[in-house]
């Protein structure tokens, strides 16, 4: 619940970074065995959706303290995303002392559209995440479904 933070911190701001869940789960299939044991089944995959769907239960909720960005924007557009960011935070430029020093987008680009490398070997998951969690899939052009 996003707005949870709002109890324990007066004046809170709150960004979300979300990201692809097809490359959640080829990440969490490569670095982990947290969610995935059997990549490609769809069981496996539903278990994953199940997961992903409880952990968003709350993206309906809308609030001028929450700021929600995408992974893939803040690789592919990282002019951009940080400027929005910085708005929200009511920064000024200056502020943004040690750009691309945490987060380097041509370090990150190779974390986008990762589903497609494996896409393949894990077809049936995929396609299984895809049709299932179809309004939270990035596009190539930039855009949510």
């Amino acid at each position: 619940d996003p707005l949870l933070c709002e109890r324990y911190f007066d004046h809170a701001k709150i960004i979300i970074v979300d990201r692809d869940p097809r490359d959640i789960f080829v990440d969490n299939m490569l670095w982990t065995d947290f969610l995935v044991k059997r990549p490609n089944s769809e069981e496996e995959a539903e278990k994953f959706c199940q997961f992903f769907l409880a952990y968003r239960a709350n993206d309906s909720v809308r609030s001028p303290v929450i700021l929600r960005i995408h992974f893939e924007d803040l690789v592919k557009h990282y002019d951009d995303e940080t400027q929005k960011i910085m708005q929200f935070l009511d920064l000024k430029s200056e502020s943004h002392f040690a750009p691309m020093t945490f987060f380097d987008p041509s370090v990150s680009d190779k974390n986008v559209g990762i589903w497609k490398k494996y896409y393949r070997e894990y077809q049936k998951a995929i396609d299984y995440i895809s049709i299932r969690l179809k309004s939270y899939l990035y596009l190539e052009n930039g855009s949510k479904l």
